[in-house]
């Protein structure tokens, strides 16, 4: 097998062999009929996700049966409340909103000029149109199914007492009047309330219309983990997909013998494999199971008809894991890590960028506005962000 000019160039013979590694790891993904539910999920419209899930059927065994505690996604996708902004540019930010804990109201006022105000949310000055993406958010509802007896219920989020109400992800939304996508991962504890149960996952959160909505159920390692995908169509300017990732924190003992520790890049290489899955299919050109995965591996510069950002919490440790290095090189216009700690003294959260390799050119990163938020706002959490230049 050949190694692309990108990983000769880029990293370096070290890379080169962890590449031939991660070939080895089982994370080829495989596009969900369209008619696909979770049980209890026949209420969401056939054909508004796009779900693309793991080809393995170990992982696919596992994942159903998580699948059945959780409720459906929540979309609304076009935002209630409506603003003007400079159309050359988006702001793009991720966060992980802790649950309840994280106070979104004081960090879209704070650091995204956004006020909200039940759907008469203004902005303020300096702002600009944005998506949030958000993970560790939570949603209580009738529509999530108690829990089989006898399972294992896995734990609420630890949430930090804060002022203010604590609302779902449904609710926010509502109140910022702000378009949203949202897909549970897992329950959020067994308790029972009074106007329904919890569960939790990750959310994008947009001043703009959302469309062309994905989910992806990630390689089953420690827990369920999906991650959803939108594009937006800001004023003026080209589309640009979204996608929100939430890894795992750490694999039993015996996933860490078995795949030599590289669960979460196993998980990262299988939202690659989705997104190559998503693309060959529009294209219309066959594609075999196992294909992409050789493709993704010699070949990270391919053509992509659209500029991404991938962003969320990976739960990193330090700033040059094997999965930062590979999702570089799948996203060779990210910007320059920066090691800075997210969590406690952890670089847990990044952001990566590729732009759209045909003609003509689509957004673009722009590179000296990616930063760290210096303030937690009552999250476990730092969020992250940066801008994207529209064309």
């Amino acid at each position: 097998m050949s190694l692309s000019p990108q990983i000769r160039s880029g990293a370096g013979v070290a890379l080169a062999a962890m590449v031939g590694a991660a070939c080895a790891l089982p994370h080829t993904m495989a596009p969900r009929p369209y008619t696909f539910r979770c049980p209890g999920q026949d209420d969401l419209r056939a054909g508004t996700i796009n779900w693309v899930s793991p080809a393995q059927p170990g992982d696919s065994a596992a994942l159903a049966v998580w699948c059945e505690t959780v409720g459906p996604p929540v979309i609304d996708s076009v935002p209630a409340a409506t603003a003007n902004s400079p159309e050359d540019t988006i702001l793009v930010a991720t966060w992980n909103l802790a649950g309840g804990g994280g106070d979104l109201s004081a960090f879209l006022a704070g650091e995204l000029s956004w006020t909200c105000q039940q759907q008469r949310s203004a902005p303020g000055p300096g702002f600009r149109h944005f998506v949030l993406l958000v993970q560790e958010a939570f949603r209580r509802s009738p529509s999530v199914p108690p829990f089989p007896e006898g399972e294992t219920v896995p734990l609420a989020i630890e949430e930090e007492q804060r002022p203010g109400p604590r609302r779902d992800i449904a609710a926010w939304a509502r109140h910022c009047g702000l378009a949203v996508f949202y897909a549970p991962s897992m329950r959020n504890g067994a308790t029972e309330y009074a106007d329904g149960r919890e569960d939790k996952g990750n959310a994008i959160l947009a001043t703009v219309p959302l469309h062309d909505f994905i989910a992806i159920e990630l390689p089953f390692e420690t827990q369920r983990r999906v991650a959803v995908g939108a594009t937006v169509q800001p004023p003026g300017g080209d589309s640009l997909r979204v996608v929100n990732l939430h890894l795992d924190v750490s694999p039993g003992l015996w996933r860490i013998l078995k795949t030599g520790n590289s669960s979460r890049l196993r998980q990262a290489l299988g939202v690659v494999d989705a997104l190559n899955a998503i693309e060959a299919s529009r294209s219309g050109v066959p594609r075999v199971v196992g294909e992409t995965c050789e493709h993704a591996c010699t070949d990270p510069g391919g053509d992509h008809p659209i500029s991404t950002v991938l962003a969320g919490d990976l739960n990193t440790w330090s700033g040059d894991q094997s999965v930062i290095k590979h999702l570089a090189e799948w996203f060779p216009e990210s910007p320059s890590e920066d090691g800075l700690p997210t969590r406690g003294e952890f670089p847990a959260d990044h952001m990566f960028f590729r732009q759209r390799a045909t003609w003509p050119m689509g957004p673009q990163l722009v590179p000296e506005s990616y930063r760290r938020v210096d303030r937690q706002y009552h999250s476990d959490h730092l969020a992250r962000l940066f801008l994207v230049r529209l064309r």
